[in-house]
């Protein structure tokens, strides 16, 4: 492991409309500043324009078409 500070990395929802109520006290990492994540087995990459956190797996891929 790097002897390392990452700042911005991750995001929350403290107060969500009452739609999203379950992300709150959740908090979501960005795939982007680090050299790889993984759910399982799966390595995850990073929504195109680096606006959304959103990470895209090939799993969900498949499953939604």
């Amino acid at each position: 492991m790097r002897d390392e500070t990452l700042r911005d990395v991750t995001w929350s929802y403290p107060d969500p409309n009452p739609t999203f109520r379950s992300l709150r006290d959740h908090v979501a990492f960005y795939a982007w500043p680090f050299d790889g994540c993984f759910v399982d087995d799966e390595r995850v990459t990073t929504q195109p324009g680096n606006f959304y956190g959103g990470w895209v797996l090939l799993m969900s891929q498949a499953l939604s078409r």
